[in-house]
């Protein structure tokens, strides 16, 4: 309950922000179509059309994200799975390791150095 408060307050600061700076984007149509799976998303803030869209059939180890065509293409993550998800910079699960938490929001990994540089990841669900 307090993880939907937070999330709903979250979505709530990031439309007035959108808002006032007059930056118009897709994120709130787009994270209703996340529900129960893990989007990831080529601008930050959630922009962009999704990349792809980790469901429950999609779950799994992907070694190398060229095969799927979004290698060193993610910005921003929206996890709302109930798991916690792993990314690494580097194919065949090398490199630095970004863990987020189940119904984590990332609006932007290049804080924590990640953005445009994921190249493997492990869903679960």
């Amino acid at each position: 309950m307090i993880k939907n408060i937070r999330r709903v307050v979250m979505a709530l600061a990031v439309a007035l922000t959108m808002t006032v700076s007059m930056f118009v984007s897709a994120a709130p149509a787009q994270a209703a179509s996340c529900s129960g799976a893990v989007c990831m998303f080529p601008d930050i803030n959630s922009g962009g059309s999704v990349i792809l869209r980790g469901a429950w059939n999609v779950c799994g180890y992907y070694n190398n994200l060229t095969a799927q065509n979004f290698n060193d293409k993610i910005s921003s993550i929206d996890n709302w799975a109930g798991y916690g998800q792993s990314f690494w910079k580097d194919a065949d699960a090398k490199g630095g390791l970004l863990t987020i938490k189940s119904y984590e929001y990332m609006p932007t990994l290049v804080p924590l150095g990640f953005n445009d540089v994921i190249s493997s990841v492990i869903w679960t669900g």
